[in-house]
Formats: structure tokens, sequence, C-alpha cells
């Protein structure tokens, strides 16, 4: 797929700071700076409410930012908005089809605002990579959740964007539509398109993300790309259930000096690990050495989710 857009070679595809945006005496974003390298797959992640639509809306030139500055593909977010609107795919967690269109009506229309004769073309080929085949003559309104999905993602890339909004795109599928959809995006981030991702699904955002975001209450909490934060936080968790409430092991376990951290809920204690050699040595004796019964333990791998709560929660 080729592209042609304002964006140099290995220039940051988006680079913004201070974005704020205030609607009345409600401020949506709050002094938001986001650099997202041209190519990758840029997970930006919050609970409902956090103020992700609306920074993408600003960054897709829908919105104006009441204050703040950068580039999008290279085009200043507040001078040249129609111009970022021209090089940027966007879709929104509505999808913006035509519902009394047919799916190869809805993507020839799409692709020939900027494609011109090329949008026939365009839209054979996009209908067999998404595979929409068997739909084309289908009304959009018609079809279920996860092929308007689908076609609202072809429609999205139809003009061949170089950098594309994802606002929420499977929150509404189920676990084998969502891993579907996330091989397309996978596939599309191959053909060198910039995609920043909003999400609520952290095992979706740890499947196909690069670089991880996280916004909560209109500011940015942590930017890391998911190696690094594999590497930071992805310390092994000992969970120990226990017959009773264990207030004597609590006090115990969180001298040790192994112990990170420690979460209690009910009668069940999590161990995050440092040093995960000792621990497995040092465990059974120390169980062992307890007034309250241990009935079962397990060792895992912390999670994104882990992380995403704990940093939300301010735990970390």
């Amino acid at each position: 797929m080729a592209n042609n857009t304002h964006t140099e070679p290995n220039a940051l595809a988006i680079d913004v700071t201070g974005l704020r945006k205030e609607f009345g005496n409600v401020v949506a974003v709050k002094g938001v700076d986001l650099q997202v390298k041209s190519g990758e797959i840029f997970g930006f992640l919050g609970p409902n409410g956090a103020g992700k639509s609306t920074a993408i809306r600003i960054l897709c030139g829908i919105l104006l930012p009441t204050s703040g500055q950068g580039t999008v593909a290279g085009y200043d977010i507040i001078n040249e908005s129609e111009k970022i609107k021209k090089v940027i795919g966007y879709m929104s967690q509505h999808f913006g089809l035509y519902q009394d269109l047919t799916v190869e009506e809805n993507l020839e229309f799409y692709s020939s605002i900027y494609l011109g004769r090329r949008a026939k073309e365009v839209k054979e080929r996009l209908i067999k990579e998404m595979g929409l085949e068997r739909y084309r003559k289908y009304l959009a309104g018609n079809l279920s959740g996860g092929w308007k999905q689908r076609l609202a993602l072809a429609c999205a890339v139809s003009h061949q964007p170089k950098i594309l909004f994802l606002d929420e795109p499977v929150s509404a599928l189920d676990p084998e539509g969502r891993l579907e959809m996330l091989e397309l995006v996978d596939k599309l981030k191959k053909e060198e398109i910039t995609i920043l991702l909003s999400t609520h699904i952290l095992t979706d955002a740890e499947r196909v993300c690069d670089t991880i975001c996280v916004i909560d209450e209109g500011k940015i909490i942590l930017t890391e790309s998911l190696s690094a934060l594999y590497k930071k936080h992805m310390h092994p968790v000992l969970d120990i259930e226990f017959e009773y409430e264990p207030l004597q092991a609590q006090m115990t376990l969180n001298k040790i000096d192994w112990v990170r951290r420690m979460e209690i809920s009910g009668k069940s204690l999590s161990l995050e690990v440092d040093d995960l050699a000792k621990a497995k040595k040092e465990i059974f004796q120390v169980l062992a050495d307890l007034k309250d019964v241990a009935v079962s333990y397990r060792l895992r791998k912390r999670t994104l989710e882990d992380i995403f709560i704990s940093i939300i929660n301010k735990d970390d």
C-alpha cells in the first residue's frame, strides 16, 4: 500500500505537547503530551471517561484544542486540520457507515473521495483483504456488529492513510471476532501504517501494541514501550489462599526481602516477587512456620491488566 504524506522518513507521526480541551467547566484533556513513532502501533489505554476519545478527535482535526500545539503527519493541529484529515484514517466507536448502502458502495464512496478513478480498484482489494466477498451486496445496516466493524476498518483505510486512529475498535466483538480484528490491525502495521489504538481491553493491547500509553482523568500517567514495561513491571506473583483471613501471614510475609509488594483480597494474598529463585526455595518453609493455614498457592506472571490497575489506583 503506497502512502504519500507530509511526514519525513523516521520522523514522529504524532508529536504534540500540552493538549488541553475544556467544555465549559469540564476539562476533558489536561496537558497531554504524545509522541508516536512512524510505523508503530501505539496503545492508548484508559478507563471510560479518561479523555481518550476527546484527545483522538483533536489529533484527527475534528476538534480544536483549548491550548497546546503539535503536528500529526507533519501538519499543524491548529492551522492545518483539513490537511490532516486527508492523510489519516479514523474509525470511531460508532462506525460512520451509510446503513442504506451496500458493503461495496460504502467502500467505493469512501475511497472515491480521495482516489478518484482508482476507487474501484482499491474497493476490490479491500473486499478481498477484509474477507467481505460474500457480503459485498449486503446493506451495511443488515450486517452483524463484527462485519460492520470489518467494513468500517476497510473504509477507514480505503484512501491509503499514513496514520490510522482506531477508537475502541473491538469493544463490541466476541473473543473470536476480536482476534480476527487484531490480526487485521497487525497486518496494517506490516504495510507501514502508524496506528493509534484506543482500547480498555488490555489483553488486546498486549497482543499487538509496540508502545503503551495510559491516560486517566485527562492526564497521561505512563508511556513506555511494551518491552520496557515488561522489564520494569512484569515481576512474577505468588497467589496464596488461606483457610481464614491471614492476619499473621500479612505481617510476616510483608517483611520478607524477596516480597516486592503485597495485595490482599479476603483470604488471599498476592506477593509480587523480586527474587524468584529465592522465593521458590523459601516459600514452603515460610508457609509451614505460619499459624495461618495455607490451602493453595500458585505462581503466575504479572499481566498488563495488573500493571494498569496498579497505575490507575496510584499504587505504582
